[in-house]
């Protein structure tokens, strides 16, 4: 389509629109002598417009402006009236257009108080200019006072327009086909109940504006309320047209006398202005209602993409309202601890109960550093339990999303992850670590770290009492290596459960053992060392034979023997190999039995 086309189509369509909704006007409402108190036709255009947007601008005002002169020559007006009179309603329209199509970052329909705000600012500023206009031309034209013909002017267009663009860019394209292929009250039928409640309160008041104690506009506020907060925005503006309508009609039937001694058409201005300062505050409630619904929707929306995620990377979201202590826990922190979604109650005591009692007190000390900004998120590592009785280890993280204006946390978001596997080989790569693989005690590794522990930590003195087996060798050439390996087993039980729970039993490899000793005022370490040594050259029992082992013992103490592992390990080596080369024969394995 060209430029010119478009235009012509745009002008025809503007000049259409605006003569239909002109007469309507005209038809449906009392006049001050030739004065229409209802004129929506501006309002049609600043939507069109609107809608069109700014290419739409000028032909939709050059279509408007010639229909308007065709309509006042109808009337009968005289040139210079229609000329006026027309340009009045085309600068009303195009000033209003210009405001809504500067200012708007957004795109129909009305979703905001913000943009509401300019919806009104816009039909203000467009009836002000058509009034300053059009305002001396009534006056002139029909005998009125400057002031009134300005004022009436202002009055019937700001009202008229409110009662049109509002509820016009209100409406949602998509929406309404979507109504159209599967309507709302098919399939929801708490909107068509909601729907119902406002048709009838808005029919209770059509029906009270008869009574003489009742102001007649104030009626109507009730069924506006009500469709603010339950309908939504466009169900207002569609509600507060209907009422304006309503009212326009009946008073202009002559069926209510606002206030006695009014003219008809007075009255009716009067009525107006005060039915739009009962609107007003309605609409921008269901502006606001609306917009904290889209808001709250676009939360719970990404609320839920934010639950799927972490589900998809194993990892359960948790909420926390801390003005409530209510918890919103999504169905992967459920099925985490073992529960169904839904099953644990939404709130802080649910962490209360699943916590196992000694974390409780290093989660809080955790907690209290984030709330007092001292840690940008909370982190722990702990354990909560599961449903089947057993303790899971899992890694809880948060942040505080929303503070109050004194510093106090609100509301805090986090997610938890089961890693229980991970401590599992956490705990098998510190048993490797530290603890000998054949024999279940600890190795060499662990027991110098021991050492240098007490010394750090100034736990002196002790002792170490470093044996060897006696006989051992031929054990493995005799036997072979399994025979050994149960007989290095055996000898490590039998030290482990001689000593006691402080002291530490070490294998150093080979059949070489060391045992870190607690001094004990009563037993001394060569009493231990006696004990031992007897306790290591009792049998052991074969299938078939029995097995007869020795033991030599090397004592050192710290720190008189020195202030290392080395130094201590060294003087107890010593020692043991004086007592080793002190003993003159060593007797082989003595053997019983049948074989």
């Amino acid at each position: 389509m060209t430029r010119a086309v478009s235009f012509l189509v745009t002008s025809a369509a503007g000049g259409l629109l605006f003569t239909l909704f002109g007469w309507f006007g005209i038809v449906l409402s009392r006049e001050v002598g030739v004065v229409a108190v209802l004129w929506p036709a501006n309002g049609v255009l600043i939507v069109m417009v609107a809608m069109l947007g700014a290419r739409s601008l000028l032909p939709a005002v050059t279509g408007q402006f010639l229909a308007n002169i065709l309509m006042q020559f109808a009337y009968g007006d005289a040139p210079t009236i229609a000329f006026g009179l027309a340009a009045a309603n085309a600068a009303e329209t195009a000033t209003a257009a210009f405001v809504l199509l500067r200012w708007r970052e957004w795109t129909p329909p009305i979703a905001t108080p913000a943009q509401l705000g300019i919806v009104l600012v816009a039909v203000t500023a467009g009836a002000a200019i058509g009034a300053l206009i059009g305002g001396p031309v009534l006056a002139t034209a029909f005998g009125m006072e400057l002031y009134t013909g300005v004022a009436t002017w202002f009055a019937t267009d700001i009202i008229s327009a409110l009662m049109v663009v509002p509820a016009l860019l209100a409406i949602d394209g998509r929406k309404v086909t979507a109504f159209l292929a599967a309507p709302r009250w098919a399939i929801d039928r708490k909107f068509a109940v909601d729907l119902g409640i406002g048709g009838a309160l808005l029919l209770l008041a059509y029906l009270n504006m008869d009574a003489p104690i009742t102001p007649v506009v104030e009626t109507f506020a009730l069924p506006l309320l009500w469709m603010s907060l339950r309908v939504g925005l466009l169900g207002t503006t569609a509600m507060a047209s209907i009422v304006g309508l309503l009212v326009t009609m009946r008073m202009n039937a002559g069926g209510v006398e606002l206030v006695p001694g009014l003219s008809a058409g007075t009255g009716v201005q009067q009525a107006q202005m005060v039915l739009v300062l009962i609107t007003l505050p309605s609409l921008f409630a269901a502006a606001a209602v609306e917009n904290a619904s889209r808001l709250y929707h676009r939360l719970a929306a990404k609320e839920r993409q934010l639950a799927l995620a972490l589900d998809g990377a194993n990892e359960g979201l948790w909420d926390w309202n801390l003005d409530t202590d209510e918890v919103f826990f999504s169905d992967r922190f459920h099925s985490i601890v073992g529960y169904a979604p839904g099953e644990l109650p939404g709130h802080v005591s649910t962490w209360h109960r699943l916590s196992l009692p000694e974390d409780k007190e290093k989660i809080k000390l955790v907690m209290a550093e984030h709330f007092g900004g001292r840690l940008p998120t909370y982190q722990a590592e702990q354990r909560l339990r599961h449903k089947d009785g057993r303790w899971i280890w899992v890694l809880d993280r948060g942040k505080v999303v929303d503070w109050d204006a004194s510093g106090r946390p609100l509301r805090m978001v986090g997610t938890l992850s089961d890693i229980s596997y991970r401590k599992s080989l956490e705990a098998e790569l510190t048993e490797r670590a530290n603890v000998d693989a054949l024999t279940g005690v600890f190795n060499r590794a662990y027991l110098e770290r021991a050492v240098a522990e007490r010394f750090e930590r100034g736990l002196v003195p002790f002792h170490m009492l470093l044996i060897d087996l006696d006989n051992f060798k031929p054990v493995n050439d005799t036997f072979g290596h399994a025979t050994g390996d149960g007989v290095l087993v055996t000898a490590a039980r039998r030290l482990r459960d001689m000593v006691r729970g402080n002291d530490v039993v070490a294998r150093l490899g080979g059949d070489e053992f060391a045992v870190l000793l607690e001094p004990d005022a009563q037993v001394s370490p060569m009493t231990v060392a006696s004990r031992v040594i007897q306790r290591l050259s009792q049998p052991i029992a074969l299938e078939d034979e029995e097995l007869r082992l020795g033991a030599s013992i090397g004592i050192a103490s710290a720190p008189a023997d020195g202030s290392s592992f080395t130094a201590i390990y060294r003087a107890a080596d010593a020692r043991l190999y004086d007592i080793k080369r002190a003993t003159a024969e060593r007797k082989s394995p003595e053997r019983s039995g049948t074989r």
